[in-house]
């Protein structure tokens, strides 16, 4: 640093004006450049320099070109593409993740470039795997529509049958829990008596419940003995079944088969709610044979807390009034009312119980809880009739927007007549590994299957999932319409219709939620890198602006430097140009007093004489040439003298560095501008295309289930009002029997107060007690028939739709 700073000074007090006593010096610099770049000899060398040859900057530059590698390119591979893209989509939904998953599924079928049928030779995936793919999402998104439209080409195309057997089972399972029996037991059929891979006996145990419904008895168990292996989780739900097709295809077997059930609930690996519903069977079939204690026996078994304890008390009553224990079944029928107000067989329960009251001899304690019971069916009746249409409308609408208007069609919840199975059931982890069986152990844990124990619908189930939406029902909704039977197969169906299509609604708008939502991020991401570039772009012109401020330094120097060097040419020319006149002069001087001389001597010069003078002319001669040479070449030479070159060089080096500094910030304003504004635009809620028309996808969606929201309000809302017409004939069926119960205590209240008054018989042994039970034995019509007991035969497994 010390070395340059020198330098500079001295080259800094060397910019002075050209003294007289610099001309020989300037003259010398001159003449050698105007000798020839050949005859210049070799640059001296530097003190601190070596022998060793030199490396240029090029130079340098060229060794490292050779020595680094060449860049690595990839090669286009769709195959390979679309292979990661269905690894990816798989991985995303074994983790759970059905949006995504089913966002890039669909795009990968939409996609011209997805490899058709299967994928490359390999290990590839194609086409098919994205199609298998995507019916297992729809599966699991319960859009039954959509995966028969993609699971049953696949049935038939697969190559190998790779896929076929599993879409078969599933398929199965789907048009059971539909109700299209026929076509289940078809697809039963094709299946034989094949297991199914990994579906833990599913298949087997669909097939038996198809041809159970279809009063195929034999065929039922046999599919059910094929269930019963010790690793699956339905043996105990085959088991019970199996029991109940042998029943169904011989009722003398009835003692037998409740032996059968009662030990089935005591064996080993039954879950307690699974052991209280073949409690209940076996009670309500004890009851059906008219073994009524033991009926009571079984029925005692299940717990209150149970999800099965609303049916089990009820049974366990009527039994128990059955075998004429009137007392503990008044009290089994008050418990129930108590506990169970929201079901339809309250008020019924309410009656026994004042009956049984009747019947015990206590006319005042009956007489008021008749009374009771009427005037609660009279405010249930006025609360239904006024304005019951508005309260249906608003709990329709708030059934569907919960989406629990699944609750409405819900066969015997009290009973546990439904069956719910995972949404993974048929559909394991495990099984869709198998697609990209490299990977497979990553991706599901080591491949472990997934298949769980059916689970029982039960009344806790359906109160719990009703107390979520009791508060937008509003408080004037009876929610014993929630539990009253459905009115027609017509409207279920209906609804299963349009159920469907509002899941598929749901579905696709929640997938153009997502891709807006990617696309936001993605202009997110954009503003994000155009602030990176705008910093950026700021801290270049901060380095820039500098170099154009020390550049106009520069060449300001250079422009007073260039103005002395021209001075000081100048004057270089006019002494050179003074001492070649001068020398011109002198010559001539020369020349004329030669000439002088030899006229003057004439003939008498002598020869030595003559030569000198010769001499002095040539001499005079060669100064004059010298001179004229010196005019001749003197701008050359001027032009061709380094200090002159290089400062022309490098004034045309600044003006073309100026000139690309200028056009370097005025590229760098130009592009601070566009993206200030692009900026300004993206966060003051301008949106790009492609925001804009998944927005735009958005609205559709949002409107095409809106349009099938309402259609679906509109099947819930008709069947809640054929409830509301079934449940005011059941009110006044039950006012009716109240008033009658009411009346008929007020007619023993009248005879026990005229006997208590005087009156006694024979025997003189008050007959008050043994009149009013007498009486109301003669006169039980007060009082409902005891209900039949519900048919052990299970409604189709469904999975709850949430």
């Amino acid at each position: 640093m010390t070395d340059t700073v020198g330098r500079g000074a001295a080259a800094g007090r060397a910019r002075g004006p050209v003294t007289p006593a610099l001309a020989p010096l300037l003259l010398a610099l001159l003449v050698a450049a105007t000798a020839p770049l050949g005859a210049q000899g070799t640059p001296p060398t530097r003190p601190d320099s070596t022998n060793r040859p030199a490396v240029t900057a090029g130079d340098t530059a060229g060794a490292r070109a050779a020595a680094a590698p060449a860049p690595l390119i990839p090669a286009l591979d769709q195959a390979r593409g679309t292979d990661a893209e269905v690894r990816v989509a798989l991985y995303e939904l074994t983790r759970g993740q059905y949006i995504p998953a089913l966002s890039r599924l669909e795009w990968l079928r939409n996609a011209p470039t997805t490899l058709s049928p299967a994928g490359a030779p390999g290990a590839l995936r194609g086409r098919e795997d994205v199609s298998f793919l995507l019916a297992q999402t729809y599966l699991r998104f319960g859009m039954d529509s959509a995966f028969r439209a993609a699971a049953e080409p696949l049935v038939w195309t697969s190559i190998g049958g790779k896929y076929s057997s599993i879409l078969r089972s599933q398929l199965l399972l789907e048009a059971y829990r539909r109700g299209d029996y026929p076509g289940a037991k078809k697809i039963a059929a094709a299946i034989g008596t094949t297991p199914e891979p990994d579906d833990a006996g599913l298949g087997a145990l669909v097939t038996g419940l198809t041809a159970y419904q279809t009063g195929d008895y034999a065929a039922a168990r046999a599919a059910f003995a094929r269930v019963q292996q010790p690793t699956s989780p339905y043996t105990p739900y085959a088991r019970y079944m199996d029991v109940l097709a042998e029943l169904r295809a011989d009722t003398s077997k009835a003692a037998a088969t409740i032996q059968s059930l009662t030990s089935l609930a005591t064996s080993t690996g039954v879950s307690a709610e699974f052991a209280d519903q073949v409690r209940l069977t076996a009670a309500q079939l004890a009851y059906e044979t008219k073994q009524y204690p033991q009926a009571a026996s079984l029925a005692e078994a299940i717990a209150p807390t149970s999800g099965l304890g609303a049916e089990a008390l009820m049974t366990r009553a009527w039994a128990l009034y059955k075998s004429d224990q009137t007392g503990p079944a008044g009290d089994a029928f008050a418990d129930f009312a108590r506990r169970y107000p929201q079901l339809p067989e309250s008020n019924e329960a309410r009656l026994m119980s004042a009956q049984v009251l009747l019947q015990l001899g206590r006319s005042d304690e009956a007489g008021r809880a008749f009374q009771s019971v009427a005037d609660s069916v009279a405010a249930q009746t006025r609360g239904l009739q006024a304005g019951a249409a508005g309260v249906m409308s608003n709990a329709a609408r708030a059934l569907v927007g919960a989406r629990a208007a699944g609750l409405l069609f819900v066969t015997a919840p009290a009973s546990g007549k439904t069956v719910a199975l995972q949404d993974r059931t048929g559909t394991s982890d495990s099984l869709l590994t198998a697609v990209v069986a490299d990977t497979g152990a990553i991706l599901s844990g080591g491949g472990a299957a997934v298949a769980a124990a059916p689970e029982l619908v039960s009344l806790a189930d359906i109160s719990a999932r009703l107390d979520t939406v009791s508060g937008a029902l509003g408080a004037d909704f009876p929610k014993r319409a929630i539990f009253t039977p459905a009115s027609s197969p017509a409207n279920f169906a209906d609804y299963a219709s349009r159920s469907q299509a509002l899941y598929a609604a749901d579905a696709q708008v929640a997938l153009a939620r997502y891709r807006l939502q990617q696309q936001m991020e993605s202009q997110a991401r954009q503003i994000a890198l155009l602030r990176a570039l705008q910093q950026q772009l700021a801290d270049g012109n901060a380095i820039i602006s500098p170099l154009a401020t020390q550049l106009n330094a520069a060449q300001d120097s250079l422009a007073r430097l260039s103005s002395l060097i021209d001075a000081a040419g100048q004057r270089i020319r006019q002494m050179l140009q003074q001492n070649s006149n001068e020398t011109r002069t002198l010559a001539d001087e020369n020349t004329r007093m030669i000439d002088s001389v030899r006229t003057s001597l004439g003939g008498s010069i002598a020869s030595n004489d003559a030569a000198v003078l010769q001499l002095e002319a040539q001499t005079s001669a060669t100064y004059r040439r010298l001179a004229d040479a010196i005019d001749a070449g003197m701008n050359g030479a001027l032009s061709r003298h380094p200090v002159f070159a290089m400062r022309d060089s490098l004034r045309l080096k600044a003006q073309r560095l100026a000139g690309l500094l200028g056009e370097t910030q005025r590229a760098l304003a130009s592009a601070q501008s566009l993206v200030g504004q692009e900026v300004a635009r993206l966060e003051a809620g301008g949106e790009g295309e492609p925001v804009r028309a998944a927005r735009a996808t958005l609205a559709t969606a949002e409107a095409r289930r809106a349009a099938v929201e309402g259609q679906l309000i509109a099947v819930v809302e008709r069947e809640l009002n054929a409830r509301a017409g079934l449940m005011l004939a059941s009110l006044r069926r039950d006012g009716e029997a109240a008033d009658f119960g009411a009346a008929s205590a007020s007619f023993f209240q009248a005879i026990d107060a005229g006997r208590t008054a005087g009156t006694s018989d024979s025997s003189g042994t008050s007959n008050a007690t043994g009149g009013s039970a007498s009486t109301t034995t003669g006169g039980g019509t007060a009082a409902p028939a005891a209900p039949a007991a519900a048919s052990p035969a299970p409604t189709a497994p469904t999975s709850p739709r949430k």
